[in-house]
């Protein structure tokens, strides 16, 4: 291996690759959201079915990513970004082929798991602990009765309520309850 100094097609063939392997990867992803509507249900089937479904659309757009790149020829530089953004679409899919049969294969980020247990986790793109795959938030709705959402306590909201001194007709105490009630004689 010899590391020279890059010129000419040296450098535009590369960037012309990756350029096109980034541009394949995010029309793949576009591709599908515009081919898949995901089917809101609750029901186990039929969320299985979809992510099936899905599978095969995203085995298909791989498919179609590794035919582009391989049946493309040519030397110029549009080529070459035509061959990367097969490449890019290929990529994209198959990692979330695989990152879907991974997760029903039981590989989690687990914090008590193993060091190799979480790099293969990290791997195949589920080592944050937010990825449960698709359908999480509705799997987890499912399990514990409810959705992860953000809950908001509004109790310890006095300090940013206006003091009591701008709204002397509130009484000695201020607070956003009291704020919020003026607010609404004053409508």
């Amino acid at each position: 291996m010899e590391f020279k100094t890059p010129s000419g097609s040296a450098i535009t063939d590369p960037l012309a690759t990756a350029g096109g392997a980034v541009a394949g990867a995010m029309l793949s992803k576009a591709t599908v959201g515009l081919i898949h509507n995901p089917v809101a249900s609750e029901d186990a089937e039929t969320i299985k079915k979809d992510e099936n479904a899905l599978l095969f659309k995203r085995a298909g757009l791989t498919a179609v990513g590794l035919a582009a790149a391989m049946f493309i020829t040519g030397k110029d530089g549009l080529t070459t970004a035509a061959k990367g953004a097969g490449i890019g679409i290929a990529v994209v899919q198959s990692l979330e082929i695989i990152k879907v049969l991974a997760s029903r294969g039981g590989v989690t980020a687990d914090p008590a798991a193993s060091k190799a247990k979480k790099a293969l986790a990290n791997a195949v793109g589920l080592g944050c602990p937010c990825n449960g795959g698709l359908n999480a938030s509705r799997r987890r709705r499912r399990q514990t009765g409810r959705l992860n959402a953000p809950v908001y306590a509004f109790s310890n909201m006095d300090k940013f309520a206006p003091a009591a001194k701008s709204l002397e007709s509130l009484g000695s105490g201020g607070g956003l309850d009291k704020w919020a009630a003026k607010q609404l004689l004053a409508a």
